[in-house]
């Protein structure tokens, strides 16, 4: 009885050595990393700014009376782009 799967390789894969197919492994290992981090960033970015938006809403003051550099930022912005 003979175990062994059989199976079909391209001929583009049996042409690639050994070390650049491990370099391209490496490079969409990397690119998948900067592109979670960038979609972790963003979905933060959003976060902060609905929470600033709904702090500006409902006039919800941590500290009362106090405006931090956060908030006069994220004001200055809000009235440029509206």
């Amino acid at each position: 009885m003979n175990t062994s799967a059989t199976h079909s390789v391209s001929k583009k894969t049996e042409d690639i050595p050994r070390d650049n197919r491990e370099k391209r492994i490496i490079f969409w290992e990397t690119v998948n990393i900067v592109f979670k981090t960038t979609g972790v960033i963003s979905w933060f970015c959003i976060l902060l700014l609905t929470v600033l938006e709904i702090k500006r809403y409902f006039n919800i003051d941590v500290i009362p009376g106090y405006n931090s550099a956060v908030d006069d930022v994220y004001n200055a912005v809000r009235a440029v782009i509206f």
